[in-house]
């Protein structure tokens, strides 16, 4: 309790970080396909209710939000009614849990040393995270070839435990957990670019480029491409403002080089093109089909993997042949996945709400520095996610709506602190 006191910890940022562990360990494990995590949220709830601290006043874009996600759920709930499938029940609670997560960490998280408290306790966990990663890939990795070494640790710790659907090693540890490393990565970035060091004890500028330089390193070692990719266009695409390469003349060097690359691409597709990457092809393909089936509503949320085991037989594409992986289920791509499974009109609804909120965050203008790090952070991060998830559809995964719960929550207290010095003001008039 003197450590709480001392750092001024509040006990709903301490139950937050909680539930952040229990997300972590937990996200790939469920009942009957509901997200375990719901049974510890219903308990921070608990006590947000007896202590009084739920409110029930919003912000104006937070209540927009709000309508598009409760109306994107009573969408799947009118697909249950059309097409009787339990998988859309399952899909729909996992939406209604992410509400509730937005919703939870909105009430919970009071001011921004509680946001940042809960932020830096991640990055910290994360790294641990990375570090048993790096053990794990040089006494039992799978890839790449240089860390296959005749010296192996069996530990249970080591054998990746955290996924239960991944072998030990790189592919165990690394692999599952860089997609985590997205927002630390951007958020550390972003703080230095800002000289948050100056505001902040913990985070020192050493840290900051130490731990930095660590999660870009991770990401390297997991061979995750698509995550790679996200994060040399988020850093890409900063250099490219930054030094004002956006004139005529750069544009057009930037297009050539690009042109060049893909007809190299083009020409040596067996450097580029492997069994994962034609089967996402294929994949793709089967959900365009199923969207023409059903273009406005889709096929049933949830529901690519059952109708893509009815059709795969019938999905060829005639460069690819027959050797791709035939046991996948997902379209691994944001966009094919939405429009497969809930058509135009359930697409339309899911990413507009998070552009907006995403577009808000962008422009609003804190007075805090502090909070335009964090809010940066958010809107960078989903840029990233927007870019890594053309490659998967993990869409209602727990973190995606737990920094959304972030950045709502930092919207909610900057409202409440300039409607607190209006109060004031308008009393010192009065008096």
């Amino acid at each position: 309790m003197n450590f709480i006191k001392k750092y001024y910890i509040s006990i709903n940022s301490l139950l937050i970080i909680s539930l952040m562990f229990v997300m972590t360990f937990l996200s790939y494990v469920s009942i009957k396909g509901i997200p375990l995590y719901i049974f510890f949220m219903s308990f921070i709830y608990i006590k947000l209710l007896i202590n009084n601290e739920i409110q029930f006043k919003f912000t104006k874009i937070e209540m927009e939000l709000y309508i598009y996600i409760v109306g994107f759920i009573i969408f799947l709930l009118i697909q249950y009614f059309i097409y009787q499938k339990f998988s859309i029940l399952l899909s729909m609670a996992g939406f209604i849990a992410g509400l509730g997560l937005i919703f939870l960490l909105r009430n919970a998280l009071n001011n921004i040393r509680d946001i940042l408290f809960v932020i830096e306790i991640y990055i910290i966990f994360q790294a641990f995270i990375g570090i048993i990663a790096i053990i794990q890939a040089f006494t039992g990795s799978l890839y790449p070839p240089i860390f296959n070494i005749n010296f192996h640790i069996n530990l249970t710790l080591l054998n990746g435990v955290w996924h239960w659907h991944r072998p030990q090693g790189v592919d165990g540890m690394i692999y599952s957990f860089a997609k985590n490393y997205i927002f630390p990565v951007i958020f550390l970035f972003i703080s230095l670019k800002y000289e948050f060091y100056k505001y902040n004890k913990f985070l020192t500028k050493q840290k900051i480029i130490f731990l930095l330089l660590f999660f870009i390193f991770i990401i390297i070692l997991s061979q995750t491409r698509s995550t790679q990719l996200s994060i040399f266009t988020m850093f890409l695409g900063y250099v490219f403002y930054k030094y004002q390469l956006y004139k005529p003349k750069f544009i057009i060097l930037g297009l050539s080089i690009i042109s060049i690359i893909i007809l190299f691409i083009i020409t040596h597709l067996n450097l580029f093109i492997d069994k994962s990457t034609e089967t996402r092809f294929i994949l793709w393909l089967a959900g365009y089909k199923m969207f023409l089936t059903h273009p406005l509503i889709g096929v049933g949320m949830g529901e690519f993997g059952d109708i893509y085991e009815k059709i795969k037989n019938t999905i060829h594409i005639q460069w690819i042949g027959n050797d791709y992986y035939r046991n996948i289920y997902s379209p691994h791509n944001l966009f094919v996945g939405l429009l497969s499974e809930t058509g135009i009109i359930g697409t339309f609804i899911i990413l507009t709400a998070f552009y907006k909120i995403l577009k808000y965050l962008k422009n609003y203008e804190f007075d805090d520095i502090k909070f335009k790090i964090v809010a940066l952070s958010v809107f960078y991060y989903f840029i990233a996610f927007l870019i890594d998830f053309q490659f998967h559809n993990y869409w209602n995964d727990n973190y995606y709506w737990f920094w959304i719960g972030i950045g709502v929550s930092i919207i909610w207290i900057d409202q409440k602190m300039k409607n607190q010095l209006i109060n004031f003001i308008n009393s010192e008039n009065k008096n």
